[in-house]
């Protein structure tokens, strides 16, 4: 859990590329259905969206 952080950050980036790296397609796939960025909307409304991070190894991940 990463609180007060940007997903943009460079250090939640260098941990979660290490964590992809290490991981099988399968773990990694499993990983990301795990994963949850909040944020508090513009609008007040609540809507799930999906999130396309880069990491620093030129992978991404995308999360809700």
């Amino acid at each position: 859990m990463f609180l007060g952080y940007s997903i943009s950050d460079r250090n939640v980036k260098s941990i979660l590329s290490t964590i992809f790296d290490t991981l099988s397609h399968d773990k990694v796939e499993e990983l990301k259905s795990r994963m949850w960025f909040i944020t508090r909307p513009n609008d007040g409304k609540d809507k799930v969206i999906t999130k396309r991070i880069n990491l620093n190894n030129g992978n991404y991940i995308d999360i809700k």
